[in-house]
């Protein structure tokens, strides 16, 4: 989404990269983590770009934090 210029000429606010969409996380148990992803706990969203999302997540049996990148929900069903 471009920036645009409002009617008073001021610019419109960037993107908020939090804003997308993450209603694909199924419940965590843990109330600090947005949710789970497969064998991930998620933690936050690290970067959003025009078509992927990065989210920083834990893997509990590894014992480290991991990052997992894909696609953006509205390029996954087309």
């Amino acid at each position: 989404r471009e920036w645009n210029e409002s009617a008073n000429g001021q610019h419109d606010e960037p993107p908020d990269p939090l804003a997308v969409c993450l209603t694909f996380l199924a419940r965590s148990d843990n109330p600090a983590m947005l949710g789970r992803l497969g064998e991930f706990e998620i933690l936050e969203l690290i970067g959003s770009g025009g078509m992927g999302i990065v989210l920083k997540g834990y893997h509990h049996e590894l014992n480290r934090f991991v990052a997992v990148k894909g696609l953006h929900p509205h390029c996954a069903t087309s």
